[in-house]
C-alpha cells in the first residue's frame, strides 16, 4: 500500500487500496449488468445493484465509454463493504435525462437512491462526470457522505467551456452522431476507447446507444456547473484525488489549494479510462 495511504482513517486507506487494484486489474471486468435492478426516484428510474454488506460505498460512473465498464469494482476483495453501483440517468438501461439535467439534478439522483437503500453515509467514489457529481453531492447533502474519492473530476469555467465542446456538439446536430462520439471518446479515453468498451460485451453499441444524453445534456451540465473556492471551501470531509500521468480533469494544484484536506496519488502509466 503506497505511503501515503498510511495517514489516513482504516476505512479511506482500504477503499483507496482496493480501487487501485480493480483499476489496474483488467480482468475485473465483467457483464454484470443483467443482475442489476431498478429503483423509481426523483420522477425517473435508476439500474442498480448492492454488493457486499459493510460500510457502504457508492460509485459513480463517468460519461460514455466509462459508464459501460464501471463493473470494474465489482469485486469480492472490498470485503468490509457494501458496494453500491448504477447507471446514472441517460445512461445503458436508466431513463433518460429530461433537458435540461444539471450537475445538482445528478447529485439529487445519488442522494436519493442513497436514501431510498436506508443508507444515512457512505464513502463517495466518482470517475470523471461522477466525481464532479461526487463533489456536488458534498456540498447539497454533507451529512451523507463520509469521505470522497475524487478520480479525475473535470472543472471547467462557465464563462469559458472548452471551444472543443461547441465543436463536438455542432457535429453530433449536424446528425453525425457516431462522428462525435468517435472523437469525443477519443479525446477523452484515447484511440483504444472502443477496445476499452469492448471489455464488458456489448460496451461500443451501449457508448453509440448514449450519445443524445451526451450532447443534450451531459455536455451542458459539465461545462456549465460552478465549482470555486467559496463552494470548495464548505466541503470538510477527507478527500483522495486520484489521477494518471496524463493529468486528465481538474487541476490537482487548484483543488488542493481550495481543499486542503485533499491528498492525491498519481498511477503511472493510467489514462483518463
Amino acid at each position: 500500500m503506497p505511503a501515503l495511504f498510511h495517514t489516513l482513517p482504516r476505512s479511506v486507506a482500504a477503499l483507496v487500496s482496493c480501487l487501485l487494484l480493480g483499476l489496474l486489474t483488467t480482468t475485473s471486468l465483467q457483464a454484470a449488468d443483467a443482475e442489476l435492478k431498478r429503483i423509481a426516484i426523483n420522477g425517473g428510474e435508476l439500474e442498480y445493484e448492492v454488493i457486499g454488506s459493510g460500510e457502504p460505498v457508492l460509485l459513480i460512473h463517468g460519461t460514455g465509454v466509462a459508464a459501460t465498464f464501471y463493473n470494474v469494482m465489482r469485486e469480492p476483495s472490498l470485503a468490509g463493504y457494501q458496494l453500491i453501483r448504477y447507471h446514472r440517468r441517460g445512461f445503458a438501461g436508466s431513463s433518460r435525462t429530461p433537458d435540461p439535467f444539471t450537475m445538482q439534478d445528478h447529485a439529487a439522483d445519488a442522494n436519493a437512491l442513497l436514501t431510498a437503500l436506508g443508507i444515512s453515509k457512505a464513502h463517495i467514489v466518482g470517475h470523471s462526470f461522477g466525481a464532479s457529481t461526487s463533489l456536488q453531492l458534498a456540498l447539497d447533502a454533507p451529512e451523507l457522505v463520509h469521505d470522497l474519492v475524487v478520480i479525475e473530476p473535470p472543472v471547467f469555467d462557465p464563462a469559458a467551456p472548452p471551444a472543443a465542446f461547441a465543436q463536438l456538439t455542432a457535429t453530433w446536430k449536424s446528425g453525425d452522431k457516431e462522428g462525435a462520439m468517435n472523437t469525443f471518446s477519443t479525446m477523452s479515453y484515447g484511440d483504444n476507447w472502443r477496445e476499452l468498451a469492448a471489455r464488458v460485451p456489448g460496451g461500443p453499441a451501449q457508448v453509440m446507444a448514449d450519445v443524445d444524453t451526451v450532447f443534450t445534456t451531459e455536455t451542458p451540465a459539465m461545462t456549465g456547473w460552478v465549482f470555486n473556492a467559496e463552494k470548495a471551501a464548505t466541503i470538510k470531509q477527507p478527500i483522495i484525488y486520484i489521477t494518471g500521468v496524463s493529468g486528465h480533469g481538474a487541476s490537482l494544484k487548484q483543488l488542493q489549494q481550495w481543499m486542503p484536506q485533499m491528498q492525491s496519488q498519481v498511477i503511472p502509466e493510467v489514462t483518463h479510462a
